[in-house]
């Protein structure tokens, strides 16, 4: 497209002579008939009279936030800039500057109509054809704006490296434009695409600046996004006291606000930290107020998630409870050998490792339990079960918890079908997702692939490491460790793939791939 054309605004032909609207000074189009028919589809909406131009920068910044209706008035107010710039002079030069702003401010309105509509896809659409207008006086405050709109987009779309690199423009710009409000909010994007690549410290260091200013503009919104981000850079680092003391600040200011969406995030992140910290009946309690929003907004994905957390709360709030009755059994074991004057032979298991079982059978209770703590040792997984079994429908990762859930009661059939499906979704979706951050990338986004069990895909080889760090390091407590679970998914990976290259040679040997994935789960390595 030659920069001199306009294009229209309906259609998106391109030509030299195209109808202007009288009202917004904006919107062109190449004929009467695109003209009523854009008017009626869309146009009527958006057309707004011409805004003064000293208004161009907090306007153009609304429109991009989604704030505010003046899109269309602050291009206009960019076009009567640039008749007023244009001025006495060569006619044909200022004809020729007027007529490629025009056509950038045609695609600078479109990438505003798609980023209020959050259109992504729309915005991104159009990236290789915005270009930064020329006008001196106000090129900032336009490509700021672009910077903006690009970067979110990114951002959606999971394409962390573009949206740091737009947010950061973005950044730089409106700090030489002194424009504070749109400075506090950059800084908070910026932490939080550091937070989502996995670089912390860089998160705390410009969510920390963002809350600075915020506390001075009296920004609570931008106050209450600080909390979050921060709360999450200090669990994925281990520091879940501190985590927990920034969630309480942000549950604080949510409640202020009525602002539920955000206190449902807060009940969320809260609830994790308790959960490395192993108070499973705190955890609980918040994964219940999570269920409980869930079922307010009549979200199922939401009451499933919730599901999930608290029936991972239980089973290992289960297993806490197996290990303490193992022990009290071990220590009346003992204290018998003892007495008995014989020679005292203990387990060299630590108390805090996972017992390694010789046999299927029941794991739950414990020899020389009180029956009264079997009992309740009983209702806790039968209660994990029925949460975990709500939650399995939306979100795979429940069935990895189901088998895990079952191995443990003794029930290995069952936990054999629910370990092969998990597996098989990992395999069949692990293009589209990385396994450290656990967010959805775009199809074009780069990403590394595990070269253990060739499943695995990572944004980046820190995303790679932190997909196998501790849960009480601030691992992911509800898939686990990427290192336990690796060879289990090369095995799958080839078992599918034998399912139909060789359906004999498959039949033949799965008697061995089931006792593999036994070997797994006897392990006991989730959610470890």
């Amino acid at each position: 497209m030659s920069s001199t054309r306009l294009r229209c605004g309906w259609c998106s032909k391109s030509g030299v002579h195209c109808l202007v609207c009288s009202r917004c000074k904006v919107a062109s189009y190449c004929s009467k008939a695109c003209q009523a028919t854009a008017w009626h589809a869309k146009h009527k909406r958006e057309c707004v009279a011409a805004v003064p131009a000293a208004t161009i920068s907090s306007a153009f910044l609304a429109a991009a936030a989604g704030t505010g209706d003046g899109a269309a008035g602050a291009a206009a107010a960019i076009i009567s800039i640039v008749d007023a710039a244009a001025g006495p002079g060569d006619r044909r030069a200022s004809a020729d500057n007027a007529a490629a702003a025009g056509v950038q401010l045609q695609l600078t309105l479109r990438l505003q109509t798609f980023a209020v509509e959050r259109d992504w896809e729309g915005v991104l659409s159009i990236e290789s054809e915005v270009m930064t207008p020329m006008t001196p006086a106000y090129a900032s405050v336009i490509a700021a704006t672009h910077y903006w709109i690009f970067g979110n987009a990114h951002h959606f779309s999971g394409n962390w490296v573009k949206a740091i690199w737009y947010y950061e423009k973005h950044m730089v710009l409106v700090k030489d434009l002194d424009d504070r409000e749109a400075l506090c909010m950059a800084y908070g994007n910026v932490g939080m695409v550091y937070n989502k690549l996995g670089e912390y410290r860089k998160a705390v260091q410009y969510t920390q600046q963002a809350m600075e200013l915020a506390k001075q503009l009296e920004k609570t919104s931008e106050q209450m996004r600080a909390y979050g981000n921060l709360a999450v850079s200090s669990e994925k680092m281990g520091d879940f006291m501190q985590s927990i003391e920034f969630n309480e600040q942000y549950l604080e200011l949510c409640r202020h606000e009525g602002d539920l969406d955000s206190l449902n995030r807060a009940c969320n992140s809260l609830g994790t930290c308790y959960l490395h910290l192993h108070q499973y009946t705190k955890a609980t309690t918040y994964f219940e107020k999570n269920y409980a929003y869930g079922l307010s907004v009549d979200d199922e994905y939401k009451q499933a998630m919730a599901s999930l957390y608290i029936g991972i709360a239980l089973m290992l709030e289960a297993r806490a409870i197996r290990h303490g009755l193992e022990a009290v059994a071990e220590q009346a074991r003992d204290s018998h050998a003892l007495d008995s004057g014989g020679r005292k032979f203990g387990s060299a298991r630590k108390f805090n490792e996972e017992p390694k079982y010789a046999s299927a059978g029941p794991k739950f209770g414990g020899v020389g339990a009180p029956a009264t703590s079997s009992k309740s040792l009983d209702n806790v997984v039968e209660a994990a079960s029925e949460w975990l079994a709500n939650a399995f429908e939306c979100c795979e990762t429940a069935q990895l918890h189901l088998a895990q859930l079952a191995f443990e009661a003794g029930h290995t059939d069952t936990a054999l079908e629910h370990l092969k499906e998990y597996l098989t979704v990992c395999v069949e979706q692990a293009r589209d997702m990385c396994d450290g951050c656990g967010q959805p990338r775009c199809q074009d986004a780069p990403m590394l692939t595990c070269s253990g069990c060739r499943v695995a895909r990572f944004c980046s080889v820190d995303h790679q490491k932190m997909a196998s760090k501790k849960t009480s390091s601030g691992g992911s407590p509800w898939k686990g460790r990427h290192k336990d679970i690796c060879g289990v998914l090369g095995l799958w990976r080839k078992v599918l793939r034998n399912q139909f290259i060789n359906p004999i040679a498959h039949f033949g040997a799965q008697s061995w791939y089931d006792r593999e994935l036994l070997a797994f789960l006897e392990a006991g390595r989730v959610s470890r």
